[in-house]
């Protein structure tokens, strides 16, 4: 009796070991970028939600374009990419534009902005100077540009559809392009932005850590298990930490460090919730 107890107890917990697994293999995995304001593609709206600047948007304030309904095609292309962009496989031109960037008596370290600042991958959309679907290599066929796809204006033969998240959102693309006056249109003027393309700490680290850092007020830098990756904060899950980009001359803070670009969990694609700013804290020591 005791034998066929015990053997009872091992087959109901197997069976409940399988029934773990099966579930977690059940489980459906994050939504990912198809449901973050970075889906410009037609599969962006709600389903049989209709084709006008208002309604059928999946999120309120989102931008589509009836043009395709790929997804990545909007920043990457598997083939001839933009190797000057400090991004993987561009599929855009880096603006050319001048900025004005943020500044301040009390900052060690100077912003700027060059080719070698991922920055500039972020800002080809969002300076508002050139359409959202401006590619080197169009949707389907994956061709390079050979009729004007790598332009200034609209390529995709669709319509733009933007939806109005609040009163300065009305009518916020032309011609395929982040138009003024909202939120994620930025400019030229990013003076009073959080600088990108500055030195983190101020410059001068020496290593990991924050040793030989100008300012000290700057918490902890970590490497992982990939030489190039280097963060900040202690979240279990890498991803969720405050990235640094080595740009040649060091690490810098860029647009990355606190936003990633395919994160479906936060609105605004901070990398974790800023509740009791937390994003804030993770590298200034306050």
């Amino acid at each position: 009796m005791q034998k066929t107890t015990k053997a009872l107890t091992v087959s109901a917990l197997a069976l409940g070991l399988v029934a773990l697994a099966t579930s977690a293999i059940a489980a459906p995995a994050t939504s990912g970028i198809a449901s973050t304001r970075h889906n410009l593609g037609s599969s962006n709206r709600t389903a049989g939600g209709a084709t006008t600047p208002s309604s059928g948007l999946a999120r309120p304030g989102d931008i589509y374009t009836t043009g395709t309904d790929e997804i990545c095609v909007f920043c990457h292309t598997p083939h001839a990419s933009n190797t000057a962009a400090n991004a993987p496989l561009w599929n855009k031109a880096l603006p050319g534009t001048t900025y004005t960037l943020y500044s301040s008596g009390t900052m060690q370290g100077t912003a700027s902005l060059s080719n070698n600042n991922m920055s500039l991958a972020c800002l080809s959309c969002h300076d508002g100077t050139q359409a959202m679907d401006n590619m080197i290599n169009k949707p389907s066929t994956g061709s390079p540009s050979s009729a004007g796809w790598n332009a200034t204006g609209s390529r995709l033969a669709g319509t733009w559809f933007a939806g109005t998240e609040d009163a300065e959102a009305s009518g916020n693309t032309s011609n395929g392009a982040l138009n003024a006056k909202i939120y994620m249109e930025l400019g030229s003027d990013l003076s009073n932005d959080h600088p990108v393309g500055i030195p983190y700490c101020g410059g001068g680290q020496t290593g990991l850590g924050n040793s030989g850092c100008a300012d000290g007020d700057f918490n902890a830098v970590t490497q992982g298990a990939n030489a190039a990756s280097f963060t900040v904060g202690a979240d279990p899950v890498v991803k969720n930490r405050m990235r640094l980009y080595n740009t040649g001359g060091g690490l810098s803070v860029e647009c990355g460090s606190c936003h990633d670009p395919h994160n479906s969990e936060q609105k605004t694609f901070l990398r974790i919730s800023n509740s009791g700013s937390a994003v804030c804290l993770t590298c200034h020591a306050k």
